[in-house]
């Protein structure tokens, strides 16, 4: 302004009028440009200094250290002159748990407020990755470059909505923690209100999961009695398409008997010479070891299979997060380009005949998995085929018996888990280690994302939006017919369990440290939960209104995002409550819900005697769950009375008896039984806690702050540590 004001003419000079006119209009003129370019300047380096990582850290450091410190300073007083009796009496009298109650609260809140602020402020510049950027440019259809184009739908990406995306999971979790602590505190009514919601959540999903574990067991055990080659070469008969399988085996530093007994479980299938192509997906970064395994497997196994590939993922590729995700896309786009096409040139396979399948390093298929996908597939109709995802319980059994307690109890829980999620007839279950896409679907969405960890269900949530947004594509890219939006995908299951390791390293602590390294990376599957609210919000966008999305659409969507928070937080809120309700406050008599001055109303009353038998509802669920696991366990390590494991003429997966027991009447009945109950009564809290709901304290701020970059640690396996 004053450089403006300096260059306006004198009122007072004795200069022609109609020229000091026109001089002042001129002047006037450059003035206010000169002005505007100033505010500009002004306005630019505002928004430059805005956008400086260290600007926004400093205010984020600053709110939090100010709002602590102003809330310990408040809470202290007003604790002091008013509730410290109140207080007290609730804490049992004691001051050093109120004292302590009160700063793990502040420090808590201050925590929250500087991840939250500071990734907020830090997300316009430090997560503006290129996004799905991979080396190979396949063009893709118009509606579905929102999902594996240069520029995909990712929560690495700059902007708002990404961001809130990325930092709503830590404030959810963060957030419920806080109000189950300070509703102990201060309002008994509120938090069994928190308590009882949490407690029936549990007891269905605990019970909804074990009972359809032991439904699932029978299902297993019909599928294992079943011949399937037969009714698959009549069908051959008939005049049907077989179904090329290529089976893509990312690895990275695993030893060579681990995947030489994989590919021996893969020879094992009938139709392995015939329709099998395996693909050995090494790092180049492992060097010349991985090369040299390469060779070895594909001299070992030289027709076995219709044909074996080797493909080598390049290190450092821009917007790549090291791991199995990038390592599948690359796999995928080697084999797409070199033997895909030449197959379909020449007339021998077409790509509505093929399906991928995406093993583990230490996956074992059953020997009629591929037959049995191979007949649901050949009898599908074509419209329905292109949308059809594979997936077949997960054991993780084939070392039950030489692990560490905590990681037993972890890996027979999963277990139960994923065979109660498959055979449910509520909720959605989701695609998890080892499992088929059919090829037209892969190449529809893209392929893998290479800036993710968690690439199972992540491929499942980008097949299940790529789907919807192929129903309702329109003429415009960006617009959707929202009357259209339909899911088309259908996750069908195949009841013939793949075995798998549990973590293993060289003693039992070293064993249990590997296993929270492995917990860290699988609760980093929190960023799918992200990524599907990233989706939705993107989906309401294009569709131009919420409500004219089909109802079954939403219902699907909230499915999974239900199922998320089943696996990401409902099990510790609950254990979090759980443990607040048994150690504070003198509630532990179901009559103190009825005499209580503060349980006045019946609902009050009921959610407060919910709270007090907490315990023994739950003896229902947990029984059935420790059913359910000894069957799985009898079942996958060969003890089931129907199976006949120790003919030496088996099949490697039948040979896979869980190892071999430090004493001999381990493998009993009755001693599994105990061990299973044991282990399930003490050491399920412990387990949940070290290697639950630390690592996803860690994974929910890593996602916040950082986004999906992420250190991909490959787990241990029994042979492992020998061949380090």
């Amino acid at each position: 302004l004053a450089q403006v004001l300096s260059r306006m003419p004198d009122a007072g000079t004795d200069a022609d009028p109609g020229l000091h006119d026109e001089a002042t209009s001129s002047v006037r003129s450059r003035s206010w440009s000169s002005l505007r370019e100033d505010v500009e300047g002004v306005w630019l380096l505002g928004g430059a200094v805005l956008r400086r990582r260290w600007f926004w850290e400093a205010v984020g450091i600053v709110t939090a250290v100010a709002s602590t410190g102003y809330g310990l300073k408040s809470a202290t007083e007003h604790i002091a002159d008013e509730y410290a009796d109140a207080l007290a009496r609730r804490l049992g009298g004691s001051e050093f748990l109120r004292k302590s109650s009160l700063y793990f609260l502040c420090f808590v809140a201050g925590l929250g407020l500087l991840v939250s602020v500071g990734s907020l402020a830090r997300g316009r510049n430090s997560h503006q990755t290129p996004g799905n950027m991979s080396p190979w440019k396949t063009p893709l259809s118009p509606h579905i470059q929102s999902l594996g184009g240069r520029r995909a739908v990712s929560i690495g990406n700059a902007g708002v909505m990404p961001l809130l995306c990325r930092v709503f999971p830590a404030v959810n979790l963060y957030g419920w923690l806080v109000i189950l602590f300070v509703t102990r505190i201060w309002s008994i009514p509120c938090f069994s209100w928190c308590m009882a919601a949490l407690c029936i959540q549990m007891w269905w999903w605990l019970f909804k999961t074990s009972f359809f574990s032991i439904v699932g067991i029978v299902t297993v055990r019909k599928w294992l009695r079943r011949d399937w080659v037969r009714p698959y070469r009549k069908l051959l008969e008939q005049g049907k398409k077989p179904i090329c399988h290529i089976v893509i085996l990312p690895n990275y530093k695993e030893a060579l008997e681990v995947l030489a007994d994989t590919m021996a479980g893969l020879a094992a299938s009938e139709i392995s010479r015939e329709c099998i192509v395996v693909v050995l997906a090494m790092e180049a970064r492992e060097g010349r070891d991985a090369q040299e395994k390469a060779a070895v497997l594909k001299k070992n196994f030289q027709g076995k299979f219709l044909e074996i590939l080797e493909t080598y993922h390049p290190s450092h590729v821009r917007g790549e997060v090291v791991g199995k995700s990038s390592n599948t896309q690359w796999a995928f786009r080697c084999v797409q380009s070199d033997w895909v096409n030449k197959q379909v040139e020449m007339n021998k396979w077409q790509k509505s005949q093929m399906v991928i399948t995406i093993s583990d390093a230490d996956s074992i298929f059953h020997p009629d998995y591929f037959s049995a996908l191979s007949i649901d597939a050949m009898e599908l109709p074509a419209e329905r085929l292109r949308w059809r995802l594979w997936q077949a319980p997960i054991w993780l059994l084939r070392n039950y018996f030489t692990v560490p307690a905590p990681t037993r109890l972890t890996g027979y829980t999963t277990s139960v888990a994923e065979l109660g999620g498959l055979r449910s007839w509520f909720g959605c279950h989701i695609t998890f280690s080892s499992y088929s896409v059919h090829y037209l679907l892969a190449e529809e969405v893209g392929g893998w994302d290479v800036d993710v960890i968690a690439e199972d269900h992540h491929m499942f949530c980008k097949c299940f939006f790529g789907s919807v947004y192929a129903s309702a594509a329109t003429e415009e890219f960006d617009q959707l017919d929202a009357s259209q939006c339909f899911a088309q995908i259908e996750l069908q299951r195949i009841f013939l369990p793949v075995k798998g390791y549990m973590v293993e390293a060289g003693d039992w602590w070293t064993s249990v440290v590997a296993r929270f390294t492995q917990a860290r990376r699988h609760t980093q599957g929190i960023s799918e939960f992200a990524y599907v609210l990233l989706h939705y919000a993107n989906l309401i966008r294009r569709a131009g209104s919420i409500i004219q999305i089909p109802l079954s659409t939403h219902e699907k969507i909230f499915q999974i995002l239900y199922t998320m928070l089943g696996a990401h937080t409902f099990p510790y809120l609950h254990l979090t409550a759980m443990v607040l309700s048994a150690t504070w406050g003198e509630w532990n008599d179901p009559s103190d819900c009825f005499t209580h001055s503060e349980c006045a109303d019946w609902m009050t009353q009921l959610s407060c005697l919910i709270m007090v038998l907490n315990v023994y509802l739950f003896s229902i669920p947990v029984a059935l769950n420790i059913v359910a696991t000894l069957l799985i366990v009898l079942e996958g390590c060969g003890l089931s009375p129907n199976r006949q494991t120790e003919n030496d003429d088996g099949h490697l997966w039948e040979k896979l008896t869980g190892g071999a027991p430090s004493l001999t009447f381990m493998r009993k009945v009755w001693f599994l039984f105990l061990q299973i109950a044991l282990e399930t009564a003490l050491m399920a809290a412990p387990a949940l806690i070290g290697l639950g709901m630390v690592p996803e304290l860690m994974a929910c701020v890593s996602l916040a702050r950082r986004g999906n970059a992420f250190k991909y640690v490959v787990a241990e396996k029994p042979s492992t540590h020998k061949q380090d």
